[in-house]
């Protein structure tokens, strides 16, 4: 999944956004949040594998990578 980090983010996608990045972290899933990441994931969780945090989209080729091995069954902290 991939998550794109408005500048200054509404209410609502605060509020919606940890569910959908914690359900995709929790099932091993590649996750690329682009933006500002504080307050959505804690600093163990951006170094997890196929976890990507950056500040722009140009590196798709890592993530399509990452999208390759669907899962990361060795990630720690999911279920």
């Amino acid at each position: 999944m991939i998550v794109v980090i408005p500048k200054k983010p509404s209410t609502e996608f605060s509020k919606n956004v940890n569910e959908f990045v914690n359900e995709t972290f929790n099932h091993y899933k590649p996750l690329w949040i682009i933006g500002d990441s504080s307050g959505i994931l804690d600093k163990k969780q951006e170094k997890a594998d196929g976890v990507m945090v950056t500040k722009d989209a140009k590196d798709t080729s890592k993530f399509i990578e990452n999208l390759g091995k669907q899962r990361f069954w060795n990630r720690e902290g999911s279920i």
